[in-house]
């Protein structure tokens, strides 16, 4: 049995005063590991609620270095029986025979522990998997150090037994025993984007454009364990296209919301290298084939400003793209238009169809080029309502709001010099931009953001220039209301880390958010509610003292909470480690039951 700590705590310390409500760690217990691996040290392989929500299951894997030796049951069976039938001359050669038969093997182990919802043991088991496939006419012999010199040696049909709570299995049936845990092949994600390759030995021979997608593929390697591997796949070539034969990519400008209709503008049939009057907006479905495309063409060049930006409904839905064009500057001067303050506008939905473009101004003829830099862009019937930071000059930044019709036709609805919604030293980037959590509470919009910064961590050994890490200490709130106008925004300061806090909702109710985020073993508890505001409460407890900064199961991130939403409950895991021989072992684990 597993040794255990128990500790309850009612204290606690906080970071910030006048919380909306309290979250109370309500008890805390270690639990030991075994030592289930001896080649790659061992990791946790990932905890789930069981099937019917009553209790949690935890994994762990390693590797255990041994020798097998298989043989079919008839070939066994006479062997013996000759074996008994011989002398002890002969017996002595067929127990030499039997060892040089055994061949190295890599066992995976698998240690199971199951909790129930106050962290009382249910039961806990070994799974012990091969890679080779056996069926049940082969009979194993397993030796976990050395030969075993023993024709009685614990050999069975079709499984490998070293003690009664062990179970052995063909490393095929381990997807089917542990359902919550991704099946090995599994792809546990895409990303799509445009890279440039060439050809030649070191690829630098007519480089072109592709539409490229990469995938985390998660596999079992029988040396290293879990892990997750990614593979880049190089779609299509677009010079290869047909339709684009004479068209260049414009950088930056490949997006989309929905990964089964990908966006992406080309400039062609220019007459010269500066010419961008022709544009033509391109849509690939997940296999690179082009499904749906329309031209764009101007009587003036036109600099892109914004391609391809998302845009949302009032409910967070997806509505489309848009993509605004300007005065170029760079142009020839017979293309270069006269009126630096026009801007095209061009509002597809999420298939690429256009749904309308239109022509409105902005800026005046000195201020123009870097006016419109939209933060957020919302859909509002015929309308499109501009978040934006009007970039005047490096000095003069400023925030305004603003929509524009399917007719061009633009209205204010904050002018950057009443200063409403950011005053001194306040950014709209830091809380509207690139933001991490946006969530709908009625009809208040919530958006959460960790800054990412840069941090001086030395100077280069070899050209003596600065290094710098990135790291977040600081976290920006802000709520839109049903008008899009920021009606709160709180700063929060978070102990500083290089690794990007995680954030998971625990409940919504009463007008009121909880989301647990934490980093680097540092647990924090953000309260959100229309009428009192934002509030953050820091979960502290010595016992966290040696415990890993992160959570993995070999070498991907594990899932760290699990929540148990009817009792307002959720469970925290942290992980002891040691290094044995340059070894990474998971001695114990902590699980936090916390109450907010």
């Amino acid at each position: 049995m597993i040794s255990k700590i128990i500790q309850n705590y009612s204290f606690l310390g906080f970071l910030f005063v006048n919380f909306i409500s309290n979250a109370q760690i309500i008890k805390q217990q270690f639990f030991n590991i075994p030592a289930i691996g001896n080649n790659g040290g061992q990791h946790a392989l990932g905890w789930y609620w069981d099937k019917e929500h009553s209790g949690i299951q935890f994994y762990v894997s390693g590797h255990q270095n041994g020798q097998l030796w298989s043989v079919g049951k008839n070939q066994y069976k006479n062997f013996k029986e000759g074996h008994e039938a011989k002398k002890g001359g002969g017996k002595l050669l067929d127990n030499i025979l039997v060892a040089n038969a055994y061949e190295s093997h890599i066992f995976l182990n698998v240690w199971e522990l199951k909790l129930d919802k106050d962290l009382q043991t249910k039961g806990e088991k070994q799974y012990t998997f091969r890679r080779s496939g056996i069926t049940s006419d082969t009979v194993l012999h397993f030796a976990k150090f050395g030969n075993i010199v023993s024709l009685d040696s614990r050999g069975s049909d079709g499984k490998i037994e070293r003690r009664e709570e062990t179970t052995n299995l063909n490393l095929t049936e381990f997807n089917k025993l542990f359902s919550n845990v991704p099946d090995i092949g599994d792809t546990l994600g895409v990303y799509r984007d445009v890279n440039q390759k060439g050809e030649g030995s070191i690829g630098l021979k007519n480089i072109s454009p592709w539409l490229t997608s990469t995938a985390a593929i998660y596999k079992y390697d029988s040396s290293k364990g879990f892990l997750t591997e990614k593979i880049k796949d190089f779609i299509v070539n677009f010079k290869d296209i047909e339709a684009l034969k004479n068209a260049t990519y414009v950088d930056d400008s490949f997006n989309y919301i929905d990964k089964n209709f990908m966006h992406a503008w080309f400039i062609y049939d220019a007459q010269e290298k500066k010419d961008r009057r022709k544009y033509k907006l391109v849509t690939f479905n997940a296999a690179g084939k082009v499904i749906a495309s329309s031209d764009h063409v101007n009587e003036t060049s036109k600099r892109p400003i914004v391609l391809n930006f998302p845009v949302y409904t009032n409910k967070l839905e997806a509505a489309g793209l848009v993509s605004v064009f300007g005065h170029d500057g760079d142009a020839p001067k017979e293309l270069e238009g006269k009126d630096v303050t026009v801007f095209d506008i061009v509002y597809t939905d999420i298939k690429g169809n256009v749904l309308w473009k239109a022509t409105f101004t902005h800026g005046d003829e000195k201020k123009y080029k870097n006016v419109v830099t939209p933060l957020r862009v919302f859909a509002e019937g015929d309308k499109l309502i501009f978040l934006n930071y009007k970039m005047e000059s490096l000095f003069k930044i400023s925030y305004e709001m603003f929509s524009i019709d399917n007719k061009g036709n633009k209205q204010i609805l904050i002018d950057p010099t009443t200063k409403e919604g950011f005053t001194g030293s306040e950014s709209a980037f830091d809380y509207l931009q690139s933001v991490d959590i946006t969530e709908q509470d009625g009809n208040a919009i919530w958006l959460i953001k960790f800054k990412e910064e840069k941090k001086e961590v030395g100077k280069s050994p070899i050209t003596g220039m600065s290094q710098y890490a990135k790291v977040y200490k600081q976290l920006f709130i802000s709520m839109l209301g049903s008008d899009y106008k920021v009606g709160l925004k709180k700063q929060f300061l978070l102990k500083e880390t290089e690794q990007k806090p995680n954030i998971t909702l625990l409940s919504k109710e009463n007008n009121t958010l909880k989301y647990l985020i934490w980093s680097e073993g540092d647990y924090y508890l953000l309260t959100l509610n229309k009428e009192k505001g934002a509030d953050l409460q820091l979960i502290k407890s010595d016992l966290l003292k040696g415990a890993t900064p992160d959570i993995y199961f070999s070498f991907m991130p594990l899932q760290k909470v699990l929540n148990d939403a009817d009792n307002k409950t959720a469970y925290l895991i942290h992980e002891f480690y040691s290094v044995v021989n340059l070894e990474k072992r998971l001695n114990k684990i902590l699980v936090t039951k916390l109450a907010y």
